[in-house]
Parts: C-alpha cells; structure tokens; sequence
C-alpha cells in the first residue's frame, strides 16, 4: 500500500513538474531504452520501441539579435529551463528516456521533447520515420536489401568536387553520403570508454569507390504503422536508396539525381575554375611585367614587360582552364 502511495506521489510530482514547463506537453511513452546515440554532425538516436529521432542539442542560451534588442523581445530559448542545455555527448551510455509532446518549439519538424529519466535532462526530438534517415547500421541495411531484388551495375565516373556525386554505367546519378567515426572527448579517450559507432561498410570516401567496382542498388519503402499511428506522423511512407559496392565491400545512403543536376553542377564547377584561372593569370601576368620593367630600369620597358606578361598570363588562364560552356 505504501509502495502504491509512493508511486502515486512521484507521478503526481512528475507531471506537476512538467506542467509547469512552458514546453514540455503530454507524455506519450516512458522507460524506453536507448539502443544507440550516434552525434556527427547532426544527434541520431534509437529508442527501444524502434523509434529513430534527431535530436536538437541546445549548449547555452543565445544572445539577442539586433532586431530582438530593439524590439525590446527576448529569443524563445531564454523560456526554457536550465534542463535543455547541456553538451550533447554527456547523453552516452545506457538510459531511459520519456517521450513527451513539444507544447512550444524552436524550429520546424522539432514537435517532440525527450527527457532523460537519469539526469532530467530535457531535449527538443523530430520523430523520423524508418529508412527515412541515414541510419549508419548494417542491420536497417539488411532490412533494406530483404524489400527486394537490387539493381546491379557498375561505377562509371566519382566526382568528388560535386560533393560525393557518383555516376554508374545503367546511366544513374547518385549524390551519396558517407559517415565519419563518432569522435570521443578527451575524458571518454582517457578511460577508454566505448561509445556508439557507425558499422565498419558505412565508414567510408568517395575515393573507395572506383570506376567498374560492382554495385548493388537497393530501392525500399517502409510503412511501420505501429510507431506512426503512435507519433502522429502525417506522411509515414518513406523511401530510402542504398548502395553497396560489393567490391570493396563498402555500403552508403544515397538520393537519386537528375542529369540536369549533373550539368548545373559541371556548370558551377567550371565557373568556379574559370575564375581562378583568369585570377591567377592577371596576377603572374602584372608580377612578369613588374619584374621585366625594373629589369629593363625604364619606363618604355616597364611597359613593354607588363603587357607582354600580362598577355602571357591571360593566355596561359584560358589554356589551364577552359571557359564552362566548352563541358
């Protein structure tokens, strides 16, 4: 009977501590386990109920803007209670975590507060839908690949320059995305303390990927009723491309590209080199004709110089790098 009065206190002193958070809504589930916390960049998380979310770190408080200033406004995040902020890697471990409805948030999508059962520490959540995400493990790959038959087929061309865009002999583009290893903190690497990793075939580059290695195309949708109808989510059918280079062993997420945004891309590229071309031969061309008229020690020579280097340096730009439209 005690042990029920006690549970009873705690809840109520729970839900009474929440509502009087200007954000934290309804809960909607609680004691879920954390299968993996993986922050590179951007704060993926998995719940033991199969959830995926990205999560929204919050360090410090932010200063006002000028126009907030002026305005005499404060920004929304100075609401929120000390809870919120926090360095992202101290969520590492094994914990429980609830999942509570955002009354208020801070940006677009971010409609779900995750609050740690340990530490009380409160963090804006997007739900995302299965295989709508990059998920770095090879157990979502292997639910990819049992959706159905691939496409097989083989690298054509790698552009590095276009931000890990690939090219394979079917005529597809693809603008893949690799993964980094989740880097400790100097304590975490002092007491060899193990934290979440993505799975070895997702660490890779664009430079792994080479011209005829074999590859695999794996198209997949998911629809996981459960968990949407559980979260609310509006549009829960996603689709999700993965690459696996059966070569060199290796797998990526990737997006689907248009040829035209091949060629916009070429276009940008050859802008870019064309500019610098043209940069770096006026430049070498007024340092020759600087040096060839203190040389010649008058003016009629310093002329003669800068405009014989400045030409030299004008044609050698067009020669090293050729105007875009000739892509």
């Amino acid at each position: 009977m005690k042990f029920g009065k006690l549970s009873c206190t705690l809840l109520f002193c729970s839900a009474v501590l929440f509502a009087a958070d200007p954000f934290v809504g309804d809960l909607i589930d609680e004691d879920l386990d954390v299968r993996y916390s993986y922050y590179q960049n951007e704060w993926t998380m998995e719940l033991s109920d199969g959830s995926t979310w990205k999560l929204m770190p919050l360090k410090e408080k932010r200063k006002q803007t000028w126009a907030e200033w002026w305005n005499d406004s404060q920004p929304k995040e100075w609401q929120l209670s000390d809870d919120f902020f926090f360095d992202p890697r101290d969520w590492r471990g094994r914990y429980t975590v609830q999942v509570h409805l955002a009354k208020d948030s801070l940006a677009k999508g971010y409609d779900y507060i995750l609050v740690n059962e340990n530490t009380d520490q409160k963090v804006f959540a997007k739900f995302v839908p299965f295989g709508s995400d990059f998920i770095p493990k090879v157990e979502y790959a292997q639910k990819i690949k049992q959706t159905g038959e691939p496409v097989a087929t083989t690298v054509l061309n790698a552009y590095s320059f276009l931000d890990d865009v690939l090219t394979l002999d079917d005529k597809s583009i693809w603008k893949l995305y690799f993964t980094d290893r989740n880097s400790r903190t100097l304590s975490e690497w002092w007491n060899d303390v193990e934290i979440d990793q993505p799975d070895a075939p997702f660490i890779s580059k664009l430079g792994d990927w080479r011209p005829t290695d074999r590859i695999e195309i794996y198209h997949a949708q998911f629809d996981n009723s459960e968990l949407n109808d559980k979260y609310r989510v509006s549009k829960p059918d996603q689709e999700i491309f993965l690459l696996e280079n059966k070569t060199r062993h290796k797998m990526a997420y990737a997006n689907e590209m248009a040829f035209k945004d091949l060629l916009d891309g070429l276009q940008r590229h050859g802008e870019e080199q064309y500019e610098k071309g043209m940069s770096k031969g006026f430049s070498e061309g007024y340092n020759k004709g600087y040096k060839d008229g203190q040389t010649k020690g008058q003016s009629d020579g310093y002329k003669e110089g800068h405009s014989k280097g400045f030409s030299d340096g004008y044609e050698k730009a067009k020669k090293e790098h050729q105007h875009p439209q000739s892509y």
